[in-house]
């Protein structure tokens, strides 16, 4: 708070010395003002951190970057996430600060509105990008496309108790899989979210509920293992490749092909460097 603090103090010591010189230009004597005492910003605590800085100074220094936007949600180019790198750099926001996903790949309807999801930590983010890209594309409204039975509308506007209905239903109809939204999530996951309470039945299975789903998976794959410094990129890659079938194995007999690879159905859609660009935050994703 000492920086704060000293704007502060500045601001109103200047305030009040700009005052007694039109007071004393129109011949007013000023009263004696007692010697302003810093306090702290509305709503923050007595030690500021990174975060209450950038929440305090955010909105004006993306003014002056020309992004007319006060958030990191969205595309990924503009000049207001410019300004967001500056402050990861300058206060350390790294893998472990939270950010929005942007919309999927998909247009319009495919994305559920426009809806930009939940907040995820950076490295999750990458990860479900990678996911998002290869297991559906067209964004969050998608359904294997070998269903029997399509949706009755778009899934984002189903809540989670219709789009499993609509699952059984499809399969019982004899679709080879019931996988839907970003991360083609099918019914016996789903179920199980629901059961360990990442998802509800009563609420949308929209782009937020769909990416609580996929980072709930992350983390059952060994994400927090992985951030801990527990478990290798390549270990965890694997077992992404276990819960993803468009994702390839990292090392091993099967490397570069998909865990369940030779089943008629899944093959690997993205490269074992693309796996470990979007874990390790390097590279390049291809």
């Amino acid at each position: 708070m000492d920086i704060i603090d000293a704007l502060v103090v500045g601001g109103m010591v200047a305030g009040g010395a700009y005052v007694w010189q039109q007071e004393r230009g129109a011949g007013v004597a000023p009263a004696p003002r007692p010697m302003p005492q810093p306090q702290p910003a509305p709503g923050l605590s007595g030690d500021m951190s990174g975060a209450d800085i950038f929440n305090l100074f955010g909105g004006v220094i993306t003014g002056m970057a020309g992004s007319g936007a006060g958030s990191n949600t969205g595309s990924n180019s503009g000049g207001s996430n410019g300004v967001i790198d500056l402050f990861n750099g300058l206060f350390g926001f790294g893998q472990g600060s939270t950010v929005s996903l942007p919309p999927s790949g998909g247009t319009g309807g495919s994305t559920g509105g426009g809806s930009t999801g939940a907040p995820v930590p950076g490295t999750a983010r990458r990860l479900l990008n990678l996911i998002g890209s290869v297991e559906a594309p067209r964004g969050y409204n998608q359904v294997y496309g070998g269903s029997r039975i399509q949706p009755e509308r778009p899934i984002t506007t189903m809540t989670v108790s219709e789009v499993l209905a609509w699952q059984d239903r499809s399969v019982s109809a004899g679709s080879r899989s019931s996988a839907a939204g970003r991360y083609q999530i099918i019914r016996k996951t789903l179920r199980s979210l629901v059961r360990q309470h990442s998802v509800s039945m009563g609420e949308h299975f929209d782009a937020d509920a769909q990416d609580r789903c996929g980072m709930a998976l992350l983390e059952r794959r060994g994400y927090s293992a992985y951030m801990a410094g527990r478990i290798s990129a390549e270990t965890f890659g694997n077992r992404l490749a276990q819960e993803w079938a468009g994702l390839p194995v990292i090392t091993g007999p099967k490397a570069g092909r998909s865990y369940y690879g030779g089943d008629g159905l899944n093959n690997a859609l993205t490269t074992p460097s693309a796996v470990l660009a979007a874990i390790t935050g390097g590279g390049v994703m291809v």
